[in-house]
């Protein structure tokens, strides 16, 4: 099997703590993990999926499955993308057929099965850093505001981390450690026409030749880790006149919301996670502020939401 190839000026790339390459020792690497990458044939197994969820949205049908192997687990996408990843201990193999790139279901879902077998849960969320040690979390589904929220708050200083998922990482410190993935949001026409200084839709590339969605570059300034001091659960009201408000949500609430809004929804149970991975969460939660964000959605008026975070997470 060939080495993949990495995107253009991205070969000494992390993303969310793992290192991928050709071959890399983790001596080699800053990051807590390394793993070697590599394109070629995957045999999707005879035996039925462990877990299989079809997911259906306005401009997408999405089938993903998880299987167990040999030498660990297959995930089977079927969606903007197609094709299959062979999750290992120390390689992940991938075989793709066509469609939007491997790399954006690489750093989500892909990433996310095998740093949970590693012990990291894997949250759908948004993280940016605020610092040089801190860093928030926006957590909410797909079409929640996550993407829009993000560019928002970084066109007002904060560093985008990470765009669609969070991988907790223990920390000594009370909360949990985040690392950086590329620095790309995707947004519709719409929502990049709000944003101060943003560059015309027409100039960022399509997500996918079927719709208009665009994928938006920014810099990426962040380097190592991060704490997760702050998460905040969007709560986005289909009325855009609905009032901004911030209020603390209980541990308890907390983590029900953080296990709704895992990356591989109820894969869990049927891999044997379920239990070690409620208690990874209780612990990394119990060193954050959890904050409910409600707000009315309008893009006119994602600046004085992001406004009104930025103010809260200053004062917290």
């Amino acid at each position: 099997m060939s080495a993949a190839q990495p995107p253009p000026a991205a070969a000494a790339e992390s993303l969310h703590g793992v290192l991928f390459s050709d071959g890399c020792s983790l001596g080699e690497a800053t990051v807590p993990y390394a793993v070697k990458l590599v394109q070629g044939p995957v045999t999707i197994p005879s035996r039925p999926p462990l877990w299989r969820r079809e997911d259906r949205g306005a401009h997408y049908l999405s089938i993903n499955a998880i299987y167990a192997s040999d030498e660990g687990c297959v995930l089977r996408i079927d969606c903007q993308g197609r094709g299959a990843f062979a999750i290992e201990d120390h390689q992940i193999t991938v075989d793709w057929q066509g469609g939007t790139s491997f790399h954006h279901y690489l750093q989500t879902l892909g990433l996310s099965l095998w740093l949970e077998r590693q012990g990291v849960p894997c949250l759908h969320a948004n993280t940016l850093a605020i610092d040089e040690c801190t860093a928030i979390g926006l957590l909410a589904p797909s079409q929640g505001g996550k993407s829009t929220l993000s560019a928002a708050l970084a066109a007002r200083g904060m560093a985008l981390m990470s765009d669609d998922m969070a991988a907790l990482y223990p920390s000594r410190q009370p909360g949990a450690g985040v690392y950086p993935a590329r620095a790309q949001l995707r947004l519709w026409p719409d929502a990049l026409a709000q944003l101060p200084d943003a560059r015309e839709a027409r100039d960022c590339p399509r997500v996918h030749e079927r719709f208009d969605k665009r994928l938006m570059t920014l810099p990426r300034s962040v380097q190592g880790q991060r704490r997760l001091t702050h998460l905040f659960i969007l709560d986005r009201c289909d009325d855009a006149t609905t009032d901004i408000s911030l209020d603390a949500v209980p541990p308890a609430d907390a983590l029900i919301h953080c296990l709704r809004q895992s990356m591989l929804a109820d894969a869990y149970e049927p891999m044997g996670l379920a239990h070690r991975r409620v208690a990874v969460l209780a612990r990394a939660l119990a060193g954050m502020k959890v904050w409910r964000l409600r707000y009315g959605s309008s893009h006119e008026r994602i600046g004085d939401v992001a406004h009104a975070l930025a103010q809260h997470v200053q004062r917290a």
